[in-house]
């Protein structure tokens, strides 16, 4: 999901501008401010970003002929102060590994046909940079690699190439880190899940709980969750008669501390479904870490088999004599294999052969999308082998050559018994084990591995397709502001415009008795009564003979109707957008370029009350352009009331000065915050909710000079 977006060097805004996109976000402020920028913006990126083959492709800005009627060309769209040729988007996303992230997409013409194209990535976690990702001329890369071979005429052949690659002067151990915690970070979210649902179950089916799980318990309730309460079983209900899964998750369990119902994320438990084991202490799951962890005193007590007794001397010859000294060899081999996941492709292929200019080391590959590329579609038993080979060779990591070894494959041939205790002959034991994924051979944990280790890759590639995903999502279920202020009291289908097909689609639907049509005519006929424009809108085919060539609106008041368009400009302006909201995708985003236009104040106000009923029945969102303080100031109402159903966090208000005349000690753009009782926590700049007290006091001069 986009939470924000930020835009640099574009119009208005010379440095980087956010703006966070809550369920209502307000932008207002003076004349000539940029706040019909980021809908230009938003109509920019809705002509840009592309789905292809189920991928999200946001390569290039497209300035083709509509955006540039619209909106101009790009290098018109730059700052005018600005000497930079880039372009700058920073994207919020809600992950779910990282959470929360920022991107910051940059753009410029890039060669040949100076196309503005995508040449920088930057994804950044609480402010610091996790990684970045270059378009870097395939050129540079050559001479990184010190080829000596080529000649002028195959050079000068790359120099129109370039290629995505992960920054190779990254800061490798924090991004190492960054990664382990991610995935360990997932790892324990899924076991504390799966612990709430194993215990959550046996207390419904009124089963006994051992003395583990009665402690587990007692942990997770001091956390908050509350097993079989009262307000889950009526969440449940809800969710039975509401959900769009016809079979939801039968859990009871209240979640206090964040006071709503415990949903089991099934997303999460397919994604650690490789995680088959409840050790927290250890990214991977090997037999090898479970021998040597769950075996009491593994590297004192007597041991029987031989292979078993073979492997712990091996520990001990590389001067593994402890448990607190496995798990730091254990932690190394983790981070190795993160390592060579990361780097596969810089690390495992060598220089390219140049035989003529078509033959192109892979990396030239201007087809594939950006994400493709660091994809590797190949986390195969032979590949993870050579991962791990490379680990034990090049960092001599004694975990990697036990993993590797003869010997440890004859582990698989051990029974295994799920009870902690002495290690009795022929037994290794291990713990509960949350699934039946357990690996059964030394292939399957290859396998596994494999598994493991494209999460390692999804992790510096799902900020990416996520962002893909984000974009595509909001920019294609976006209404963008209508540049009229009436609905036609006649549509021939022969003849639609675009700018007339909502109306038209909507007039069909109803006719046709569409469940959408028919539910959503209730919320047209109550806002109808509220802005007292009639008692219900009316739809009539046009008829041509037996043919339905068209439809016809109506307004009835009482027992008469009115064609559309005998009200005002106000009116009609109004029951645009009353049937603009009705018809509006579930989720999607609706634009509003100062809906107060030629309404009387007492309606201003009345908008924020329909915008809050949409956002809360039908999850819309809507930015909103306005110099209405009229409706500010019933949203201020409506968070303070507690009855409205809007929260303060629900409503982001932005005061915009013109870049020319921004006040000392001011930003361009200012956020306003609501507190919960509805007031602002900053002032609105001059000229705005002080405009009326000023000219009261003015008018209260002129009758009192002294």
């Amino acid at each position: 999901m986009l939470t924000k977006i930020g835009i640099e060097n574009f119009r208005v805004f010379k440095s980087n501008t956010e703006t966070n996109l809550a369920p209502i976000t307000i932008l207002t402020g003076t004349n000539n401010s940029g706040k019909s920028t980021l809908q230009k913006l938003l109509f920019l990126l809705s002509r840009s970003v592309e789905k292809v083959n189920s991928r999200f492709n946001f390569n290039m800005l497209n300035f083709d002929s509509e955006v540039i009627t619209q909106i101009d060309t790009f290098s018109r769209n730059l700052n005018y102060d600005s000497e930079s040729d880039t372009m700058v988007l920073s994207l919020g996303v809600k992950d779910r590994l990282y959470k929360s992230l920022t991107l910051k997409l940059k753009y410029k013409p890039m060669p040949p046909a100076q196309v503005v194209s995508l040449y920088h990535i930057e994804i950044e976690n609480e402010g610091k940079i996790l990684f970045d990702f270059n378009y870097t001329p395939f050129i540079e890369i050559l001479d990184r690699w010190e080829v000596k071979d080529l000649d002028e005429r195959e050079k000068n052949g790359y120099n129109d190439y370039f290629a995505w690659e992960l920054n190779p002067y990254l800061d490798v151990p924090r991004l190492l880190e960054a990664v382990y915690s991610l995935l360990m970070h997932e790892k324990i979210s899924e076991i504390r899940q799966n612990d709430i649902y194993r215990i959550g179950v046996r207390i419904n089916n009124r089963r006994e709980l051992d003395i583990d799980e009665e402690k587990r318990k007692e942990q997770l309730e001091q956390e908050g969750i509350s097993f079989n309460d009262p307000k889950a079983h009526e969440h449940f209900q809800m969710l039975m008669i509401e959900s769009d899964d016809p079979y939801p998750t039968e859990l009871f369990v209240w979640d206090d501390k964040k006071d709503e119902y415990f949903e089991f994320d099934h997303d999460l438990k397919a994604s650690c479904k490789v995680y088959y084991d409840e050790n927290s202490d250890n990214l991977i799951p090997t037999r090898l870490y479970e021998l040597v962890t769950q075996t009491e005193d593994f590297f004192t007590c007597m041991i029987d088999d031989i292979a078993v007794a073979e492997l712990r001397n091996t520990l001990i010859q590389n001067n593994i004599l402890t448990i607190e000294a496995f798990l730091e060899a254990y932690q190394l081999f983790e981070f190795g294999l993160i390592f060579f996941n990361i780097y596969y492709r810089q690390l495992e292929t060598s220089p390219p052969t140049y035989g003529g200019i078509q033959e192109h080391y892979d990396l030239v590959l201007e087809s594939r999308e950006f994400v493709n590329f660091f994809m590797n579609e190949n986390s195969g038993p032979k590949t993870i082998e050579k991962f791990v080979s490379s680990i034990a060779d090049e960092h001599n990591n004694i975990v990697a050559k036990i993993l590797m070894s003869d010997l440890y494959k004859k582990l698989f041939s051990i029974t295994i018994t799920s009870k902690k205790g002495k290690n009795p002959t022929n037994q290794i034991l291990f713990p509960y084990i949350k699934n039946n994924s357990r690996p059964g051979s030394y292939e399957e944990e290859m396998a596994n591995l494999g598994q493991i280790a494209q999460k390692m890759q999804d992790a510096i590639t799902q900020p990416v397709k996520q962002l893909g995903q984000a974009l595509y999502d909001f920019t294609h279920n976006i209404q963008f502001a209508l540049h009229r202020s009436e609905m036609n009291r006649y549509y021939f289908y022969s003849s639609v415009k675009k700018e007339d097909q909502l109306f038209v689609d909507f007039g069909r639907q109803y006719l046709q008795k569409t469940y959408k049509a028919t539910s959503r005519k209730y919320f047209i006929d109550h806002w109808l009564k509220e802005f007292e424009l009639g008692d219900e809108l009316v739809v009539k085919p046009i008829l041509a003979g037996s043919s339905e060539v068209g439809i016809s609106y109506y307004l009835k008041n009482g027992e008469t109707e009115y064609p559309i368009g005998d009200n005002g400009i106000g009116a009609n302006m109004v029951l645009l957008l009353i049937i603009r909201i009705a018809m509006a995708v579930k989720g999607s985003t609706l634009i509003l370029e100062e809906p107060e236009c030629n309404l009387h104040p007492a309606f201003q106000s009345k908008l924020a009350d329909m915008l809050v009923y949409a956002q809360n029945n039908y999850d819309l969102k809507f930015i909103v352009e306005t110099h209405s303080e009229y409706m500010v100031r019933k949203l201020q109402y409506l968070v303070a009331n507690k009855d409205s159903k809007i929260e303060a966090e629900d409503i982001a208000v932005y005061y915009l000065n013109n870049p020319k005349k921004i006040p000392f000690g001011k930003k361009q753009v200012e956020r306003l915050e609501f507190r919960t009782d509805g007031m602002l926590k900053q002032d609105f700049g001059e000229g705005f909710f002080d405009e009326n007290a000023r000219w009261t006091i003015e008018l209260l001069k002129l009758q009192s000079p002294n």
